[in-house]
Parts: C-alpha cells; structure tokens; sequence
C-alpha cells in the first residue's frame, strides 16, 4: 500500500508540472509579441501547452460521473474479446454481456455478467451490493452468494498477509473532482511565480532562428518550416529542473492540492497518516529528487530545444541531448488536438525508441480519446468514445494489445447507460 500511495504522489507531481507548464505557456502565448527570437520561441512553444490543456480538460466527462452519482440509472454493455496468438491461427473470439442496475437512492446495485465462446455460456457472474453488504456468485455453478461486508477491512487485509493499517474498516470510491480547479487569483500568482523560476538566468544570445527548415513526420510529409530553438548546456537544464522542484515544494497552492487530494483519499478509507500524509511525503520526494541534481563542475554538454511552425502553426518540438532526444509533433484544429510524441536513448549496444499518441476529438456532444503506446515489440491503444443525448450516456471503447508472442489481443465494447434522477 505504500508503494501505492508513493506512486500517487509521483503521478501527483507529474501533474501538477503539466498544469504549471500549461498555464506558463497560455500566459506567454497571451502576451504582445514583438518579433524577437525569444518571444517567437515561447509563443510556438506555448501552443503545445495550450493543446495539453485542451486534452486534459474533462469537464463534460466529470459532469456525466457526478450525474450518475446523483441519479438511479440502468447499464446494458454488448462486446467482444478476440485472441490471436499467431498470425496463421484462426482467431477467438468471445462475447460479453452486462446488464447493472444502479439504485444509489437505495444504496443497491445488481448487476450480471454472461460470458459466451460461440453457443456454449462459459460463466454466467451475479454481483449485489445491499448498503455496506457486497456479494459476488458463478449462478451456471453455485446459487449462493459469497458475501462481504464493507466494514471489518483492516482485518480482512491482515488476513491475507497486507498491512491493514493502510486502510480503514469501510472504504468507498475515490472523488477526484476539483483537484486541478484553480482561482483566477491562484492562476495569476502562478504565472507570475514559475514564469521568473523558468526563464530566470536565460541569455537572449542562447535563442536562434531559421528559415525555410524542411523537416520530416512521422506522416511521411515533408514541409518546409521556420524554426526557433533554445541551446543550453546540460548546467543550465539542471538549474532551471532545481529550481522548479525548489519552488513546487513549497507553493502553498500546489500543496493544497496535495491537501485536497489527501482529504479524499481519507475520505475513500486509506489511511494517509501511514505514511505522515500527502503533503510530507510529496514534499520529501521532489527535495529528494532535487538534491539528486549536484554541482560537479561546469558541464558543457548542449541541450538544444527546437520549436517548428508552419503558417502560424506549432507542428514539432524537440528536445535533443548527446544519448537522448524527445520529438513531439502536433497536430491542432478548434475540435480536435493530438500529440504524436517519440523518445529515443541512444547507448553504445543500441537505440531504443519509445512512441506515444495522445489526442481529444470533440464533435458536438461526441468526445473521443485516443491513447497509444508502442516500442520495438510491445504495442496497445485505448481508444473510447462517448456521446450524450438526453438521459443517455452511450460509450464505445476499444483495445488493442499485441507483443513479440501474442498478435493481438483486442476487446470492443458498447455501453449504454439511461438515467433517471434520484427521487
């Protein structure tokens, strides 16, 4: 459990970056550009913030969880599960039936699972949830349930060897609603305070210019650009990470974040103060990660940050060192924002590459998101869809994983939720 909530507080740091970095870049792209190299420079760099915010944004999909929450509603999912192992083999494939009916007026759930290969039911699984009762039975092979209650769970984790003083006896899901919600009076001061922590002690001589920079996509096209890039040493990239950890971990907005996170986490059941709370151990970790960074003399290694645009356009930015370059290439429109990112370590045996696609796609009520990630033999996308009309929620999500063994393993699903407000 530990480890557990020490990766929340990672991932916490990782997000709090983004945001910090994203409103940095909207704020810079808002000012009155001048023309100079460093101001083209963080107005094209700017845009990809401007699209990660535009990514990270769930508003619509919030608003629908904490409607579900509110109401009583029924769930009817239909899929698919295929397998492939090898090419030549003939592929599986297997179905999945779900019906749930919510009744949080009540505090009762039932829901049942049917899974089918070809004609023959494989299993058939019941689910009930009764106030802080929950059960769980194979109805094709038993016809009781076997039952648990929400309310003895420290000594049910002792039981099966965990330490139960992670949580407390009753636990429940975990609300992550408001933590990235700032004040315009928080965003404010955080413009003005990571704007100096960034781009303190940067020379204007450290930015340069080119024109007609024909570059190559991953889409195969090959446009001509202009570019704008940033060259530092290896000295001046560490100070400027330092500084920022420094800063993060005592910035009282960000920590109360931390705060706010640690109360629901409370909240949910998990017992934080296991560990000395969230906002201990978040600060711990980033003053442990910044006195990493050490002063071992002047390293004179280059950084060189590249930003491309084309009419107006951020299309690719990278960052590249002497074993390790980072390409992020961007596609943009008023509905629909992607990233197509590639990182590449170079070391004396090999070149490893890692790829990333991450992308939003809004079409009136239709929200689509694509999130893919593949290497040199292991490739997996998520891909979901979901449409609102009235009081019905229709969602689509798709998966693909395939590695070095397997072809593909791939589920498709259609889910259909119809709510009726709590009376």
């Amino acid at each position: 459990m530990e480890k557990k909530i020490s990766k929340i507080i990672i991932i916490m740091s990782i997000i709090v970056a983004i945001i910090v970095l994203v409103i940095i870049g909207i704020m810079v792209f808002k000012q009155k550009i001048v023309g100079s190299e460093e101001d083209l420079f963080k107005k094209y760099i700017s845009q990809n913030a401007e699209a990660l915010f535009y990514i990270l944004d769930f508003k619509e999909e919030d608003e629908q969880i904490k409607k579900l929450k509110e109401s009583d509603y029924v769930e009817m999912t239909k899929g698919t599960l295929s397998y492939l192992e090898n090419e030549n083999d003939e592929e599986e494939e297997y179905t999945i039936s779900e019906g749930k009916i919510v009744r949080n007026s009540e505090d009762k759930v039932y829901g049942k699972l049917l899974f089918s290969y070809g004609d023959e039911r494989l299993a058939t699984i019941e689910t009930l949830k009764l106030d802080n009762v929950y059960g769980i039975r194979f109805s094709n092979l038993v016809k009781q349930y076997v039952s648990i209650k929400n309310s003895n769970l420290q000594y049910i984790a002792n039981s099966l060897g965990y330490d139960g003083e992670y949580v407390t006896d009753k636990i429940s899901g975990i609300d992550f609603s408001g933590l990235l919600k700032f004040t315009p009076e928080e965003l404010e001061l955080l413009k003005t305070t990571y704007g100096k922590v960034l781009f303190t002690d940067i020379d204007k001589s450290k930015y340069s210019s080119k024109k007609d920079e024909i570059i190559t996509l991953t889409s195969g096209e090959s446009p001509s650009t202009t570019s704008y890039t940033l060259t530092l040493t290896q000295e001046d990239l560490d100070k400027i990470i330092k500084r920022f950890l420094n800063q993060l971990a005592e910035d009282e907005i960000i920590l109360s974040r931390v705060d706010l996170l640690d109360e629901k986490l409370q909240n949910a059941g998990f017992n934080t103060g296991k560990i000395g709370g969230l906002r201990q151990s978040f600060i711990k970790k980033l003053k442990e990660e910044s006195e990493k960074i050490e002063y071992n003399g002047e390293d004179t290694r280059k950084v060189i940050i590249k930003v491309n645009q084309k009419d107006g356009k951020t299309i690719r930015t990278s960052m590249k060192k002497e074993d390790e370059e980072v390409t992020i290439e961007l596609s943009s429109t008023d509905t629909s924002k992607s990233f197509k990112i590639k990182t590449i370590s170079l070391t004396e045996d090999a070149e490893k590459s890692k790829n990333y696609v991450i992308g939003k796609q809004e079409n009136g009520s239709n929200i689509k998101r694509t999130l893919t990630y593949y290497n040199s033999t292991d490739d997996i996308s998520l891909i979901t869809e979901m449409q609102v009309e009235d009081e019905k929620i229709n969602l689509k999500t798709n998966i693909d994983y395939s590695n070095g063994e397997i072809s593909n393993i791939g589920i498709d699903a259609n889910t259909e939720i119809t709510v009726r407000k709590c009376t």
